[in-house]
């Protein structure tokens, strides 16, 4: 048999039997509620699908959220009762993200089940991992939400999840990791409406962040530096010896890529300070930074632009203004 004839012999092969080998993906399922399911987000804006686009072709990842569905067993609206749960099963996922307890921190269950949140949470990870496709479990931290209302319970919970992860992983059949969300949203320089879309629930520029830090996580599971490819998961910053040194500046100013691996990204370097893509950014960090201005943020800038000409004054323009003498602008004219 020639080759053209061996490599199409093979590639009806493949087809005839719908040989997921021929075309292997990476399954990942996404367990959540409401916030995983992306209420009211459109489909594109979901860190699902973000995610699904982050980690390519070579994953299948699907949203398995289910709105108002808790942890809890006793929950009158438990995910273990979710059709949800079941078609996460039958996907046979090779990794399994969870993202549950925002329910659970209703009055009707926190804090008197906190110790059944526990068990349950642990019950689950096992399950998972007992599949016959025995899936890693990402543990994900919970989103932050406003103040008032579930805020004290979420809080609670969320401090439970590490050691959830934690104890998990100590049985060593079970691959188990634990994300943070909660200080990630909170240190990402958006303001709390920003990250909102209602009190309860992450905006699209929350999901966002939230793709970007757990998409690392599940890119690194099975890459290995030092073994001569830069694999999905490694760079420059993480893995030199397979990726190559990084440049000693950042190279592209709006690529949300930190190059120099200097934990500075985009505008927030200060190499990018003469950049055009960073001439109106605003980062929210309370510091009039160059690029800043009271027009374009004004939550970093002070400026008052009414009323009589010799008492107005914009913080970051670049022009010394009479009421600025008196340190308003803390020497950012």
């Amino acid at each position: 048999m020639n080759r053209r004839s061996l490599l199409i012999a093979l590639l009806l092969s493949c087809l005839a039997a719908f040989s997921i080998s021929c075309f292997a993906q990476t399954r990942v399922a996404c367990v959540g509620d409401s916030i995983t399911a992306g209420w009211k987000l459109k489909e594109a804006d979901k860190y699902v699908t973000k995610l699904g686009g982050m980690l390519g072709s070579e994953y299948d990842v699907q949203n398995f959220g289910h709105s108002a569905y808790s942890m809890l067993k006793i929950a009158e609206k438990s995910y273990w009762d979710s059709p949800m749960f079941q078609a996460a099963q039958d996907f046979q996922p090779d990794i399994v993200t969870i993202m549950l307890g925002t329910n659970d921190a209703h009055p009707n269950y926190w804090p008197q089940y906190e110790a059944d949140y526990v068990s349950d949470y642990l019950d689950m990870i096992a399950f998972f991992d007992g599949l016959p496709s025995t899936a890693t479990v990402i543990v994900l931290g919970l989103p932050y939400l406003k103040p008032g209302g579930r805020y004290d319970g979420v809080v609670a919970l969320d401090a439970l999840l590490p050691g959830v992860a934690a104890n998990a992983d100590l049985d060593a059949d079970v691959d188990v990791e634990f994300v943070e969300i909660w200080d990630v949203l909170v240190n990402s320089g958006l303001s709390p409406n920003q990250l909102m879309k209602d009190p309860i629930h992450p905006s699209a520029a929350a999901h966002t962040i939230i793709a970007e830090t757990i998409y690392p996580v599940i890119a690194g599971i099975g890459s290995v530096c030092g073994d001569g490819a830069c694999e999905l998961a490694e760079d420059s910053c993480n893995c030199p010896d397979d990726c190559g040194l990084p440049p000693l500046s950042e190279a592209n100013c709006s690529d949300v890529i930190n190059e120099d691996c200097d934990e500075l990204t985009d505008c927030d370097d200060p190499d990018c300070a003469e950049s055009p893509d960073c001439q109106n950014y605003c980062n929210n960090n309370g510091v009039c930074d160059p690029g800043e201005d009271c027009n374009n943020c004004s939550n970093d800038c002070d400026g008052k632009r009414t009323g009589r000409p010799n008492g107005r004054y914009c913080c970051g323009n670049g022009i010394l203004e009479g009421p600025e003498q008196d340190g308003r602008c803390d020497g950012n004219d």
